[in-house]
């Protein structure tokens, strides 16, 4: 009997190799986007959690102080009078800190030992400043009084000196002031910063407290006939200078220089495009002028106008886009 002729086993032809090295890139092609957008909703989310976090315990700082954390360094000082912002940095060292730092020192310290509630009496190196580190004998010298952090500082990122905060533009100087914006001293303030899950410095600006429905979202950029450094808006984009209009970047909120009268209607000159105004207008609270008709917009409100904002610049590290996170529904119908 013959013995069975050997099978011969078939092989991939080339044709064959190439339609599945074709159908296995672009089905990479298809994933790879759905696994980036997923990544990114989840970071965008976990951001979301950290302005939670801030926000509530911006809540629990409110109920012990009587308001919330500032967010412009000047209202530390007295109002009315011509050495206000001298007198604001002596007694609090402050250095144009912006509300990005503020509500670090209020939330955690910016130590990370709690908030101080009480003024120090000396500049930043001594050991009467709220802020010194120096070792001492209680209470008039280190270390003062403190309020238990609002938030656990484990897990929180911060940005310093060392490693200062940047935005899609690099990192911020912190070192070299320039003529244009003031900038903190990192010898006084460390230059500390929440940092989202991105990487981005997380702001913050506080309500004006005595706004009414008829207060300006920022009035002018003189400020207030008293301390042209405080806003007589409900808010103040100057409130974050430092990270949405230093000089090379192109955030699109910024106005550390623009005046801005927010009364209706416009003057030629004056735009809603491009300005935080704009950026935080609420299109469901604004105010109208009685017996118009149809109504016309007395003054425009912007969200959240009895509290406070917290906003990151999103995944691409800039300031006013679509991919913003906020304690608000950023640039939607729905603000």
């Amino acid at each position: 009997m013959n013995a069975p002729a050997p099978t011969r086993r078939q092989a991939f032809t080339l044709v064959e190799m190439l339609t599945v090295i074709a159908i296995i890139t672009l089905l990479i092609g298809i994933l790879v986007p759905s696994l980036s957008a997923a990544r990114t909703a989840a970071m965008k989310t976990a951001v979301q959690a950290q302005l939670t976090s801030i926000s509530t315990g911006n809540e629990m700082f409110r109920n012990d102080e009587g308001e919330y954390a500032k967010s412009n360094p000047y209202t530390f000082g007295p109002y009315g009078q011509p050495t206000a912002q001298t007198t604001a940095m002596t007694n609090w060292e402050v250095d144009n800190l912006n509300g990005a730092h503020l509500i670090v020192d209020a939330m955690i310290g910016r130590d990370s030992l709690g908030y101080d509630p009480k003024p120090g009496t000396g500049p930043g190196g001594t050991v009467d400043s709220r802020w010194s580190t120096a070792a001492g004998t209680p209470p008039t010298t280190y270390p003062r009084a403190r309020r238990n952090p609002y938030i656990k500082p484990e897990g929180i990122s911060v940005a310093t000196a060392a490693k200062p905060p940047q935005d899609a533009f690099g990192p911020y100087s912190v070192t070299t002031p320039n003529s244009y914006l003031p900038q903190p001293d990192p010898a006084d303030s460390n230059a500390t910063v929440f940092v989202d899950k991105f990487g981005f410095p997380i702001l913050y600006y506080r309500a004006r407290p005595n706004s009414t429905q008829r207060t300006e979202i920022i009035q002018t950029n003189n400020g207030t006939a008293t301390d042209a450094n405080i806003s007589d808006g409900v808010y103040d984009g100057r409130d974050n200078a430092l990270f949405t209009s230093p000089l090379g970047r192109q955030h699109r909120i910024a106005d550390a220089t623009a005046t801005i009268n927010y009364a209706y209607p416009l003057t030629a000159t004056q735009t809603l495009s491009n300005n935080f105004a704009e950026f935080i207008r609420s299109f469901r609270a604004t105010s109208y002028i009685p017996a118009t008709n149809p109504p016309q917009i007395d003054f425009p409100r912007p969200v959240n106008g009895e509290t406070f904002l917290l906003l990151t610049p999103g995944k691409d590290g800039i300031y006013g886009n679509l991919d913003d996170v906020g304690n608000w529904t950023v640039l939607s119908e729905e603000r």
